[in-house]
């Protein structure tokens, strides 16, 4: 049974609304990618601007988990596998942030 309850109403000012339709109107020819930090409002916004352009939304956190466990089945036989140096190497490899990357 499904217990998630449907999102809220989105309400916005009407000068937000009036530069998201601006938004929408450029939006609505091409392919546009929200990003930002955690907690930014990059779903809120998505929803926002896919409502009013009926546009189709990819959101990395709803395929992320299943394209993961497809790809360590494939190469561990194990879909949970998080652990093994295979996981750290091919699915989830460790950045070096420029600042503390020796010059």
């Amino acid at each position: 049974m499904d217990t998630a309850k449907p999102p809220r109403p989105l309400v916005f000012p009407a000068d937000a609304i009036q530069a998201s339709q601006t938004v929408a109107a450029i939006a609505a020819v091409g392919v546009t990618v929200v990003c930002g930090f955690p907690a930014a409002g990059k779903t809120t916004v998505t929803r926002f601007l896919s409502e009013l352009i009926d546009s189709v939304v990819l959101d990395k956190d709803t395929f992320a988990p299943q394209l993961e466990e497809a790809v360590m089945s494939e190469l561990t036989g194990d879909p949970h596998d998080r652990d093994s140096d295979c996981y750290r190497r091919v699915v989830s490899p460790t950045c070096t942030p420029l600042w503390s990357a020796k010059r």
